[in-house]
């Protein structure tokens, strides 16, 4: 088993895990964009105590550039998520998101990378791209608002994300370390996140202040920034050995399996044959990319 491989496993659990305590944050009535936003600053700093203490601050100007922007991107595909939202339910959303995103990383992976792929691992990216697509039902279509301008926003999102991925590969195999720009990135999309938290509604600092003090919520907060620091250093770890940019990227989107296997867990959350078969797939999948 190759070493990029082990780290995307890892990107999965980090991912996962992250995502997962989003939903405890939301049965707790937090706001899951406040820890979210926190875990990322809080990532940020861990970044810039480990550059401290082990390479320095030796090229940070690359390590700035690459870090704005992938946290420039970042910032733009949020906007589109959250307008393709405003349209069409989560239900009908990440399914499509996590089948599209992958798409345009694979393209991205060839003209930029030159990357080309077996026979098998073809064959693992096209299972792995209807893992997602089994979490869609047909019954969501017409619950939505605005079907149309919700899928547009959505496919623009799409490919925001796979520039975003491109970017942070070409930087993690650049720069000697992933820290540098992992720093500068999470530090800008904790800090839009928490704009967007603090502006989003006249009494949000009142919140924002209620919700620091309960010791609950830092300690998901706590927990929250080193799955999401995890999870992003995993991932580009997986990049910088030599992982391509389609296959670790489609790996990674698996993640969203793990909120809701533990939620039908955990909250005896919605449970049938389909889902079952999703995560069996995702199973064969690994196997073929690995």
């Amino acid at each position: 088993m190759e070493l990029w491989f082990i780290y995307a496993l890892w990107s999965i659990l980090f991912a996962g895990g992250a995502s997962f305590l989003q939903k405890v944050a939301m049965e707790r009535e937090y706001n899951s964009m406040l820890v979210s936003s926190l875990g990322m600053l809080a990532s940020s700093l861990i970044s810039i105590t480990i550059v401290s203490f082990t390479t320095g601050f030796s090229g940070w100007t690359a390590g700035l550039v690459i870090g704005s922007l992938v946290g420039a991107t970042y910032f733009i595909q949020s906007v589109l998520r959250l307008e393709s939202l405003r349209n069409i339910d989560t239900a009908i959303f990440f399914p499509l998101y996590k089948t599209a995103a992958p798409i345009v990383a694979m393209v991205l992976g060839v003209i930029f990378f030159n990357e080309w792929f077996t026979k098998i691992e073809m064959f693992g990216l096209l299972v792995g791209l209807l893992v997602p697509l089994l979490l869609l039902h047909k019954s969501e279509g017409s619950r939505q608002k605005d079907l149309t301008k919700g899928i547009m926003f959505l496919l623009l999102a799409a490919v925001l994300a796979g520039v975003s991925s491109a970017i942070a590969k070409h930087g993690a195999t650049l720069l000697s370390t992933i820290f540098l720009f992992m720093a500068v990135s999470d530090g800008l999309g904790g800090a839009i996140g928490m704009s967007t938290f603090l502006t989003k509604e006249g009494n949000s600092v009142k919140k924002f202040i209620k919700q620091v003090r309960n010791r609950r919520f830092i300690s998901l907060m706590v927990i929250s920034s080193f799955f999401q620091f995890g999870g992003y250093a995993s991932l580009l770890y997986a990049f910088k050995f030599g992982g391509s940019l389609a296959i670790v990227y489609t790996i990674n989107s698996f993640y969203i399996l793990i909120p809701i296997v533990l939620s039908i867990i955990i909250y005896k959350e919605h449970w049938n044959t389909r889902k079952a078969f999703a995560i069996g797939l995702s199973i064969v999948a690994l196997a073929f990319l690995g």
